[in-house]
């Protein structure tokens, strides 16, 4: 009875509290997948957003200099010579700005309104006219906003640039004169596509992907280690700038963080298959540990249990069975303890007296 009273009160409670560990621990790690993915996101748009920011102080530089406002105000220049020098002096600008930026290679170029054209360079301006900027949707943009400074991917200026088959980045805006702050150029701030890919490269999953896609949705640079690009996945995103959900794509269930580079207001998409995420998980899981700790508990318990209670009882039932069969009234119970064995035993010699 002792045997089955401890089975219903410490083994019938562990084989209940065990599936509700269970219940419990599944809700709290996928809490905990989220968060985990979720920090991923955020540390990779930080990351980024470092960089804008950096870029566009540099970028600020250029745009407050006074060699660069008195070069692009004199006008238009027929001395090669000249030409050249001011070329020279806006290389060492560059060489000087570039210091404050180690993460990435700047490259620089400036086109003036009446299309001269400054900068580190090889232009292709034989094959690409300067004046097809005009028609360019980038610079209809900032004739809308002179202000304004926009990151972009752009075919035309790959190919000013002569870099049909390397991708860059560009930063573009006005430069303005200081005495009416007229529009008197462009500043173009460039840097390879791969540059920016390593700069998250340390927060892509091993069998995940990475996706930067600008405010219109166009794909800037991408880290695809799960081939989940030709899957349409960038075509089904939910609207706004940060989400999280699954997605079953290719037969394979991932986790799906969406988050904001804030300067540029680029969206970065991380692709993390669920199942790797439960595996690192499984590392912290509390399941195995305190159902060891449970049983270890239960042993101890038995143990104390059969050493302090079960034993003298027995020992009490075997003194009485004997006393029984030799019939003899002047034996003795020995008392071996003073709990309720030890006085039952006790009560027992006394009775053995009174009779």
């Amino acid at each position: 009875k002792m045997f089955l009273c401890l089975f219903l009160t410490v083994i019938v409670p562990l084989l209940i509290f065990i599936p509700m560990l269970h219940t419990y621990q599944n809700a709290v790690q996928d809490e905990e997948i989220v968060y985990i993915n979720q920090e991923r996101s955020n540390q990779t748009s930080e990351q980024l957003d470092m960089v804008y920011e950096q870029i566009n102080a540099v970028s600020n530089l250029y745009f407050l200099d006074t060699e660069i406002e008195a070069i692009l105000r004199t006008g238009l220049i027929y001395d090669y010579q000249q030409l050249a020098q001011d070329n020279e002096k806006i290389i060492r600008l560059q060489q000087r700005y570039d210091k404050t930026l180690p993460k990435v290679n700047l490259h620089v170029t400036i086109i003036s309104d009446d299309n001269r054209i400054y900068g580190d360079g090889s232009y292709d301006t034989r094959n690409v006219p300067l004046s097809g900027k005009d028609r360019q949707r980038w610079y209809q943009q900032l004739l809308l906003s002179p202000w304004q400074t926009l990151w972009i991917k752009d075919d035309y200026l790959d190919r000013l640039h002569g870099v049909s088959n390397t991708r860059y980045i560009y930063s573009v805006r006005f430069l303005k004169r200081f005495d009416d702050w007229k529009n008197q150029g462009i500043l173009i701030v460039s840097f390879l596509e791969s540059d920016l890919a390593k700069l998250y490269a340390n927060t892509v999953p091993k069998s995940g992907s990475v996706f930067i896609l600008n405010r219109d949705g166009g794909l800037v640079s991408m880290i695809d280690n799960a081939n989940v690009y030709s899957s349409g996945l960038l075509d089904r995103l939910p609207e706004g700038y940060s989400s999280t959900y699954k997605e079953k794509l290719n037969g394979v269930e991932y986790q799906i963080v969406l988050n904001t580079v804030r300067n540029p207001l680029w969206r970065t998409v991380i692709v993390t298959p669920d199942q790797q995420l439960r595996v690192q998980y499984k590392n912290t899981s509390l399941i195995p540990a305190l159902t060891v700790l449970f049983i270890l508990v239960v042993a101890a318990f038995s143990f104390v249990f059969s050493h302090y209670i079960v034993k003298p009882i027995e020992k009490l039932t075997k003194n009485v069975q004997q006393l029984g069969q030799s019939g003899t009234l002047s034996d003795r119970i020995e008392i071996c303890s003073r709990d309720e064995v030890g006085v039952l035993s006790s009560e027992f010699n006394d009775m053995l007296d009174r009779i």
